[in-house]
């Protein structure tokens, strides 16, 4: 049980059955652990999922990692080994040579997007030419990119609404230049800061 960077003495002796005995005496330190780091891909973006890098000087001992706590089964990784995370934690790494270990270093991850938008269709404003539909859009993560509509007489659409306003306010999509008294179908699309993206339909007729 020997710490490490210290420095021991000792003596070999070796004795023959007369009991004569010949001694050798030397010293010797002890290694010192190297640095562990621990980096993530894009860290100051949001993603849906990070690739972690963990990296130390491996001689003698074992570079091992862990998630969420200190208190569970390390798991070894080669210095520059990677692992792919796709929720926010904590990593904690240490070097270990079976009986020191150097003091955990950790990196908190925090822009592991997991949600994805939530939309909602208020009710609609009609005329003989125009439908214009409330949007409210959120993305409680990484926040809402952008909405987007289409329209068409069939479900097929083919045609562009204008959207206009932002989250916090609320979006509103308008249709104009429409036939009165004609069906016409809708989908609203809201999309994440990670592309992620939820959609909407529906179906108005403009009045006679």
């Amino acid at each position: 049980n020997l710490t490490t960077g210290g420095t021991y003495y000792y003596k070999v002796t070796a004795t023959d059955n007369t009991n004569r005995s010949t001694a050798k005496t030397g010293n010797s330190q002890t290694g010192t652990f190297g640095t562990v780091t621990i980096s993530a891909s894009s860290p100051d973006s949001w993603t849906t999922s990070k690739t972690i890098t963990v990296t130390g000087v491996t001689t003698g001992a074992n570079l091992q990692y862990q998630l969420g706590s200190t208190t569970g089964t390390w798991t070894n990784i080669t210095s520059g080994g990677t692992f792919s995370l796709t929720s926010n934690t904590t990593i904690y790494a240490r070097l270990y040579d079976g009986k020191n270990a150097t003091s955990p270093v950790s990196l908190t991850i925090t822009k592991i997007d997991t949600a994805v938008p939530t939309v909602t269709l208020g009710t609609l404003t009609k005329t003989t030419k125009s439908i214009t539909i409330p949007i409210t859009a959120t993305d409680s993560q990484s926040k809402i990119k952008s909405v987007a509509c289409v329209y068409g007489t069939s479900t097929s659409y083919g045609s562009t609404g204008t959207v206009t306003g932002s989250e916090s306010a609320g979006y509103s999509c308008t249709i104009s230049s429409l036939s009165a008294g004609t069906a016409y179908y809708y989908k609203v699309t809201a999309t994440d800061n990670t592309n992620r993206t939820t959609s909407k339909t529906g179906s108005a007729t403009t009045t006679s």
